[in-house]
């Protein structure tokens, strides 16, 4: 516990200076053995505990992680055209795995959409892949909850899930989890408990037909989620929160 304590306080100190100060925008020109050359001096390299953080907070949040041939996978992010600084904080955790810094997506009328980048394919992000992702009945790859969740959460990702796919209630918080199974909601609520002494709430998405769910934070426990997450959160995502000082 004492080791965990010390990883997350030298990977809040890091995503601090990221905040301050974002790492310039690099371009890598790599293809075939440049990119395996590359990756190489990185081989005895473990990710790192703010790495694995955010990676965890993505994949319960907008992130996902593809393939291109079907062997090596890489990690997706894409967020909205306003969200241009918690970009920039995602792009300096993973710099040195990304080839092509964050581009401007624009939509079918030309108007600005989002800004994206994918890290280099890398085998640091197979068990991620494997933990994350299961074929479903129609044999498509489908984005689960791992049964150990709770050993992977820390405030970081808690943060890094909220302003990814978080947002506010009449009295608390939601974490849109729409995407995810019942039995995976459910695994997450506990982990919740768990992990955070967090109180939540399954409910059903009364705004769709079907059976999607949601887990909400409610008024007892708002105080202490807001706690936790906001250490960790980038200023510009801080309205997520709704404190008093942050409302226009």
């Amino acid at each position: 516990m004492e080791k965990n304590q010390e990883k997350l306080l030298a990977a809040g100190t890091l995503l601090s200076q990221y905040i301050q100060n974002p790492k310039p925008y690099t371009t890598r020109v790599l293809r075939g053995g440049k990119r395996t050359a590359y990756l190489e001096q990185f081989a005895n390299q473990p990710l790192s505990f703010l790495q694995k953080s955010f990676i965890t907070g993505h994949l319960l949040g907008d992130g996902c992680i593809l393939y291109t041939d079907g062997i090596t996978p890489f990690l997706k992010i894409d967020q909205q055209v306003s969200q241009k600084a918690y970009i920039d904080v995602i792009y300096s955790v993973f710099e040195e795995y990304v080839g092509s810094p964050p581009s401007l997506r624009r939509d079918r009328m030309g108007n600005p959409h989002s800004y994206y980048f994918r890290t280099l394919r890398t085998e640091k992000l197979a068990n991620y892949a494997k933990q994350f992702y299961q074929l479903n009945a129609m044999g498509r790859r489908t984005k689960v909850v791992p049964q150990n969740i709770h050993k992977w959460l820390n405030p970081i990702s808690l943060a890094v899930w909220f302003m990814d796919d978080g947002g506010t209630e009449v009295s608390g918080y939601r974490l849109h989890t729409e995407n995810f199974l019942l039995s995976d909601v459910k695994i997450l609520q506990q982990a919740l408990g768990s992990v955070f002494n967090l109180q939540a709430n399954v409910r059903r998405d009364n705004r769709t037909t079907g059976t999607l769910y949601y887990l909400s934070i409610p008024a007892n426990s708002k105080q202490r989620f807001q706690e936790i997450v906001a250490p960790y959160m980038v200023p510009t995502m801080m309205y997520k929160l709704r404190l008093p000082d942050t409302e226009s």
